[in-house]
Formats: C-alpha cells, structure tokens, sequence
C-alpha cells in the first residue's frame, strides 16, 4: 500500500535575533512520529494563502502547537472538515479548531469567515478563548523540553469519543504546556476530555465517520497509539 502524504502546517515563530523579521518553522518531532507510524511527512510552504493543489496532494493533516493561529491553519480545517481528510491539531491546533467550530457555527451570507472572525473577537472581550488564571495550567512559567514531566496531569476521557477508542482508556496522565481553554464550542464539534480542574483537553468533530481531533495536551511527548490511528484514518480514505 502507497503511504499516505501527512501535510504538517508550519508553525510561525516572533523574530529572535534571526535575519528574517519573522519565519515558520517545522518541529521534527512530528515529522518523525509520522514516519513511525507509516506515513510520508510534508512540511508545507504558505504564505497568506495555502494553494488548492497543496492540499489536495495530502491525505491528512497536522497542525502543530505554536503561538500565533494564522489564517491558512482555518483553511487546512475548512478543507479537511469539507473532503474528509483526517486531521490532528496538537496544543495551539486543538485551539485553532474550536475557533473554527465557533466561526463555522456563526457565519451568515453577508460576511465572510474572517469578518466573523472579527466581529466574534469584539463581542467576545478580544478572544475567543479563555485564558487560564495562573498563566498555564501547572503552575510553571516555562516547561523546557527536558522536564516535561512536571506538566503531567490526569485527564478523564468520555466512552463515546474517538479519542476513547484510540487511548483505550477513561483516565490517563498526559503534559499539557497550554495557558488557554476553549472559551466556547461549535455545534458540530464536542469537548471529550477534561482536566481535574475543567479544562478541556480533547475537541472531536461530532461525527465518528470523520477523524478530526484537537488534543490540547503535547500527544507526540506520549508512548501512544494516536499516531498509528491518525495514519490508519488517512490510509482508510486514500484507497
């Protein structure tokens, strides 16, 4: 069987003291997590706009974690949600998602998604999601690659999720490094794990014969199946 061709959306990164002003940037971790699990990486070149052809040479997506949501990430949901294309969105990508679950749920025929976009952020104190009171969920200002661990917090999963079906559990520890939650959630798309505290760490598209799914917790840090999954999905849809 062909591999699948997984489209991983670059992350954008402030200037650092690079000689560019600004720059996207791929985190290898993905790409080879995606290789793990039998799939072909791709790191996608965009600026403002993702080109049609990009997107349909991929079977499936990754929207990484990062700290700016770009305009193309909502195309790349748009067009999975649209074709059927499974898609994974880690830390900032389970946000970007349930913005775009609100936004979808909001659009009318006189404005346009980044109109409502816009207007939604007015009415909704600047955001359209809620930031946490202590700056991150642990406590910690920073949480560095290497102690990682120390962001490890115990999650419940609900039995009627996909998400449930991967990790084959209803309680589990996972490293959240997020200082946001979803302030609110489309209609289409439902929250299907929580943090002791009520945080929401899984958003699904609500229907079960698409693979659609935001973990606000880093799932590439996990000894997991999530990645075989997400690869079996893009494999089922690109016979």
């Amino acid at each position: 069987m062909i591999k699948p061709i997984i489209g991983i959306i670059p992350t954008y990164v402030e200037n650092d003291g690079h000689i560019y002003d600004e720059y996207d940037k791929y985190m290898s971790i993905y790409g080879r997590k995606v290789k793990e699990a039998g799939g072909i990486p791709v790191g996608l070149i965009i600026e403002d706009d993702i080109l049609p052809e990009q997107l349909d040479m991929c079977d499936g997506f990754i929207i990484q974690g990062g700290h700016k949501i770009r305009r193309f990430v909502y195309q790349v949901i748009d067009y999975a949600i649209k074709n059927n294309k499974p898609l994974l969105g880690i830390c900032m990508g389970s946000e970007a998602i349930d913005i775009y679950s609100v936004v979808a749920d909001n659009v009318s025929i006189s404005e346009d998604i980044e109109a409502t976009y816009k207007r939604l952020k007015e009415e909704n104190d600047g955001s359209l999601l809620r930031r946490l009171a202590d700056n991150n969920m642990h406590g910690n200002e920073f949480v560095t690659m290497d102690d990682y661990n120390n962001a490890l917090h115990k999650i419940t999963i609900d039995k009627d999720s996909i998400a449930y079906s991967i990790f084959e559990k209803e309680e589990m520890e996972v490293p959240s490094m997020h200082n946001y939650d979803y302030k609110m959630v489309g209609s289409n798309f439902k929250v299907t794990a929580y943090a002791p505290d009520g945080v929401s760490e899984i958003i699904e598209y609500n229907n079960k014969d698409y693979f659609i799914i935001g973990t606000h917790f880093h799932v590439e840090l996990m000894d997991t199946n999530m990645f075989k999954c997400f690869i079996d999905e893009c494999k089922k849809r690109s016979k």
